[in-house]
C-alpha cells in the first residue's frame, strides 16, 4: 500500500483518517511461510531470510488446517526495516496464519494487528526462534494531529522520515492509492497550519526534495541470512498456499 504526496487536504481528513509517524528505513513486505520468514522490497526484490515467531515463520510454527490438510500458516506484513535498531516496524497486516485481511478496512486491520501482537509477545524479542524483533507502529486519529505534533514523541529511537496518513475505510491494495498520503514533518505547518514540536523536527532527517521515501537496498545484517534472489518473489512464495478466503493479497 503506497502513498501519494499530501497536497490537497481531503474533506473528511479530520474524521476519517489515521496518521502514523514513520522511522527512517526501507519499506518492505515480510512473508512467513513454509517454516521461513523472508523480506522483499516494494518492487519484489529479495532482501533476506530469517526465523520468526510469526505463524509459518519458523520450523516450530504451528500448523494451520485447511480442508483437512495440514499446512504451515501464511503471514504477510507491511513493514519498515530499520538498519539502526535492527527491527521491523509494522505498518499493516495483510494476512495472519492463512487468514487474509486485505479486504478489511484500515481500522479493523490495525485492531487485528495489535491484537495478534498482544497474543504473541515473543515477536518483540530477539531469540533463536525470532531472530529479528517486530514492533507495530502506533496510529493516531487525525483529529488529534495537533496534540500529536506538539506533545508526542515517537515510539522508536530512529530519525523520523515523515507521517503516513491512511483512510480508515480503505482496503489494502498493493499499489499507490490516494487513500494513503505522505508528508514530511516540516511540511505540516504549511499544509495544515499546525505547529510541530521543535524536538520532533530536529529528529527529522534531511530530505532530498526529488526523492521518494524509502530506498530499496539489500539487507546485510547479522540476524538475516542472505541468499541468491534467483526467481523467489512473494507471489511465488504465496502461490503454494491457500488463504482462508482463497485470495492472494499481493498483486
Amino acid at each position: 500500500m503506497l502513498s501519494e504526496w499530501l497536497v490537497d487536504i481531503p474533506e473528511d481528513f479530520q474524521d476519517s483518517w489515521f496518521g502514523v509517524l514513520c522511522p527512517v528505513g526501507r519499506r518492505c513486505i515480510v512473508v512467513a511461510c513454509k517454516g521461513k520468514t523472508k523480506a522483499f522490497t516494494r518492487r519484489n526484490n529479495y532482501l533476506g531470510q530469517f526465523a520468526s515467531c510469526l505463524p509459518g515463520g519458523s520450523k516450530s510454527s504451528n500448523y494451520y488446517s485447511i480442508s483437512g490438510n495440514r499446512r504451515r500458516g501464511l503471514t504477510i506484513l507491511d513493514c519498515i526495516w530499520s538498519d539502526k535498531t535492527q527491527m521491523f516496524y509494522v505498518l499493516d497486516l495483510i494476512c495472519w496464519n492463512s487468514h487474509s485481511v486485505n479486504n478489511c478496512p484500515t481500522d479493523l486491520r490495525h485492531f487485528l494487528l495489535l491484537s495478534k501482537f498482544q497474543e504473541t509477545p515473543e515477536l518483540s524479542e530477539t531469540t533463536q526462534q525470532n531472530a529479528v524483533p517486530f514492533m507495530p507502529l502506533p496510529f493516531f486519529n487525525v483529529e488529534n494531529l495537533a496534540s500529536t505534533m506538539t506533545t508526542t514523541y515517537p515510539a522508536f529511537p530512529d530519525e523520523i522520515d515523515g507521517v503516513l496518513f491512511y483512510h480508515k475505510n480503505v482496503f489494502y491494495v498493493p499499489e499507490v492509492t490516494p487513500l494513503c498520503l505522505w508528508a514530511h514533518l516540516s511540511d505540516i505547518p504549511l499544509l495544515l497550519s499546525l505547529d510541530v514540536n521543535p524536538d520532533l523536527l530536529a529528529r527529522e532527517r534531511a530530505q532530498n526534495p526529488k526523492a521518494r521515501y524509502y530506498l530499496d537496498k539489500p539487507i546485510y545484517k547479522k540476524n538475516i541470512t542472505n541468499e541468491s534472489a534467483s526467481s523467489m518473489m512473494p507471489e511465488q512464495e504465496i502461490g503454494e498456499y491457500d488463504t482462508a478466503t482463497d485470495e492472494v493479497p499481493l498483486g
